[in-house]
């Protein structure tokens, strides 16, 4: 019987040729040929054919990776896989401006500059708004757009945007609007200032948004207080005005009276008199010889008071008239 054997062949790796860094590296080691019998295809020092770090950093630049292909008990090839790690920055912000206006020449174009801030590396790749610039110029660190002033152009926005040439997760934009009146004058009006949705961006508008719900939460805070110190006051007022009214009326008080209702020509004891008025405060109240009566029982439309004590009869001729109506 005979067996039909097969090599392994050659290997290779998926492996990036460069690692941002932050960035995670996730590569396999493999052969050309399905061996038979099979061969064993492992990392050195790990015991899988693939090979995996996460957050690459820069002092991982230059570190080697061999990966060895056994096969017939014996390692039948390897191959070396060395890491390199790309530093990438910025850029950070990035502005629009005119180096070249319309001037007495006649010309009908401005050149706007998009010019980036801060560290970059290791380069720039910039973009404008399709359909917009007549020509376009670049560089590692800015870019121009040459616009004619058109009347289609009028009250256009124009954008610029900055990408990292390696990580395009890193980019930036900004935006103008162009203003161009009758006489071809023009004017860049910048209208938008944005970050690619990144923490930056992020952060900025929750401060703002935080600003925004503080002020709303004072002016909420004030109103209410101010309500508040209003009802205060009309309740200290009504107090007060209620307090003037009961001086005003115990200032002003009668002495009881008393009413009896025999007629005036007729002599009446204190069986037949009745208190017409007193005041609520009973504790406060005291009766004296100088209380007034009264005969509720009129003569031509009067009404009498006697000045004699409760405890004694009076006559009729002890009656004065109180009223007359």
């Amino acid at each position: 019987m005979w067996l039909c054997t097969v090599g392994p062949g050659d290997v290779t790796t998926t492996c990036p040729h460069w690692v941002v860094r932050g960035g995670d590296l996730s590569c396999t080691c493999q052969t050309t040929n399905t061996a038979s019998p099979p061969a064993t295809v492992r990392w050195e020092g790990r015991d899988s054919e693939k090979l995996v770090k996460t957050n690459v950093q820069r002092e991982d630049n230059g570190t080697q990776f061999t990966c060895h292909v056994t096969w017939s008990g014996r390692v039948y090839t390897s191959i070396t896989y060395t890491l390199i790690v790309e530093y990438v920055e910025g850029p950070s912000d990035v502005v629009i401006s005119e180096i070249h206006l319309p001037g007495s020449n006649g010309s009908n174009f401005v050149t706007l500059l998009c010019s980036t801030t801060g560290a970059v590396y290791p380069g720039v790749t910039f973009t404008w708004s399709p359909g917009v610039c007549q020509n376009e110029t670049h560089t590692a660190r800015s870019s121009t757009c040459t616009v004619s002033l058109d009347a289609k152009n009028d009250r256009r926005s124009v954008t610029c945007t900055a990408i990292n040439s390696i990580d395009s997760r890193i980019s930036v934009s900004t935006s103008v609007t162009l203003w161009i009146n009758v006489s071809g004058n023009v004017s860049v009006v910048s209208t938008k200032d944005s970050l690619s949705p990144t923490s930056d961006s992020l952060a900025s508008s929750s401060a703002v948004i935080g600003r925004i719900i503080g002020s709303v939460v004072a002016v909420f805070v004030i109103a209410v207080i101010g309500i508040l110190l209003v009802i205060f006051i009309r309740r200290r007022r009504r107090h007060s005005e209620k307090e003037a009214a009961q001086y005003a009326r115990e200032s002003h008080e009668e002495p009881g009276l008393y009413a009896h209702f025999t007629p005036p020509a007729d002599n009446h004891g204190y069986e037949d008199l009745i208190v017409r008025n007193t005041t609520e405060d009973s504790a406060t109240t005291q009766v004296s010889a100088a209380i007034m009566y009264e005969n509720t029982q009129r003569l031509a439309d009067q009404t009498y008071d006697t000045p004699c004590p409760p405890y004694e009869d009076h006559q009729y001729t002890d009656l004065q008239v109180k009223t007359t109506q």
